[in-house]
């Protein structure tokens, strides 16, 4: 037999307040947990955009309102620390190749020395370093765009070719002498692991039978060495082919905006004429005085007395020179005199001076000799007024720079 069907009582009033209620209830807590989960992956994925994308792109640098970011900044250290600590293991290994006993190799092995710790050096520093080094470029390709001096990527190619000795068009080869071994690292050096250096081959000695010119590099060598060159460097360092290209493109902008300001140097210059007597102590200074006061020559005192045995032959005849040629005290003491004096003893890393000033000119033209060294200055005086201007801030701290990691195959 059929079952009844069963039939709903109606709900009382009080009973459907509170289903109300807690449907209302339900609906409030799915709300608001949405919203708590709405908020967390927001916030999530604002710490995400935070660490990967602004915090990266952050400045460390501002160069008249172009900014260095922080992830460009920390790429060109890993490369940096990649060169540097390569060419110490090169070094090292070297270094360790030869016998402390042969006395024939000495002096190859001060070089090695200096050069190990010039690299030491470099590593320590590579963090500041390379910030100033990246001002300095931005300054340089400002000053270039100003001047309309450009880069093209063709010239680019061509420096990189040359620099993994490949040439487009080489020249007859010559027969050439072997030259002494040197510590001079190659323009792109190979990427020398510690393990790899733990094994130095030892270093040939020097001769001077003439050998054959080494065969020149081809393309597909080059070719291959480029490729193998990029692929480590990015493994190691995250350091990219653009990035590596764009660093060439800096070294030659420099070259072009130096030759050009070098070329603006002024060719007269204020100039003292002078000589000096240098000794080791004050108190041999004094006497030196002493004795120029009771009448003695000036030129046979430096004869008999100077440390400096160059000018010395030459009675203390140091020639005309700018302020920058010499040492900052050296300088300061000369420029002051009036022509016919003499100073007081004045020290320097040398020793005691004494100088006598013999004329001193306003406007005298730079020796030639002098010029290479006068440009160098001038270039070098615009530069440091350019990256310490009002227009560069800077935004870097040390641990900003990242954490030294081992270069392992």
């Amino acid at each position: 037999m059929a079952k009844r069907a069963q039939i709903s009582e109606p709900l009382s009033r009080k009973q459907r307040s509170r289903r109300e209620k807690e449907a209302l209830y339900r609906r409030w807590l799915i709300i608001g947990t949405s919203i708590v989960l709405g908020l967390s992956v927001v916030l999530l994925g604002w710490g995400l955009v935070q660490e990967y994308v602004v915090k990266p792109r952050r400045p460390v640098a501002i160069v008249n309102g172009d900014k260095i970011a922080l992830d460009d900044y920390q790429r060109l250290v890993q490369y940096r620390r990649l060169i540097y600590q390569s060419n110490l293991n090169q070094m090292q290994a070297e270094l360790d190749a030869i016998d402390p006993a042969d006395e024939t190799m000495s002096f190859m092995r001060q070089i090695y020395e200096q050069q190990v710790q010039y690299y030491q050096n470099q590593l320590m520093g590579v963090g500041a370093n390379t910030l100033e080094e990246m001002i300095a470029d931005r300054v340089i390709q400002q000053e270039a765009a100003r001047r309309g001096i450009a880069v093209t990527n063709d010239e680019v190619q061509l420096e990189i070719e040359q620099q993994f000795d490949y040439h487009r068009n080489p020249p007859t080869p010559v027969p050439t002498p072997e030259q002494p071994p040197t510590a001079t690292p190659p323009a792109v050096p190979e990427i020398v692991l510690e393990e790899e250096a733990s094994s130095p081959t030892a270093a040939p000695a020097p001769t001077s039978t003439p050998l054959p010119t080494a065969t020149p590099v081809t393309l597909e060598s080059f070719e291959q060495s480029w490729q193998g060159y990029l692929e480590t460097i990015e493994r190691l360092s995250g350091f990219t082919e653009q990035e590596y290209r764009a660093l060439i493109a800096s070294q030659l902008y420099r070259e072009r905006v130096q030759d050009a300001i070098e070329a603006e140097a002024p060719t007269v210059a204020e100039q003292v004429q002078a000589r000096h007597i240098l000794v080791a102590t004050e108190e041999e200074a004094q006497a030196v005085i002493e004795r120029l006061d009771a009448g003695e020559d000036f030129a046979t005192l430096a004869q008999e007395l100077s440390l400096d045995t160059g000018s010395g032959a030459q009675g203390g005849d140091l020639g005309w020179f700018t302020y920058e040629r010499m040492v900052p005290a050296f300088s300061e003491a000369a420029f002051s005199l009036a022509p016919g004096a003499i100073s007081e003893p004045v020290q320097s890393d040398y020793g005691y001076h004494v100088i006598k000033v013999e004329a001193h000119e306003q406007n005298r033209p730079i020796d030639e000799a002098d010029m290479s060294t006068a440009r160098a200055d001038h270039f070098a005086r615009w530069l440091e007024l350019q990256v310490q201007g009002e227009g560069v801030t800077r935004q870097w701290t040390s641990d900003l720079a990242p954490t030294p990691q081992p270069y392992t195959r």
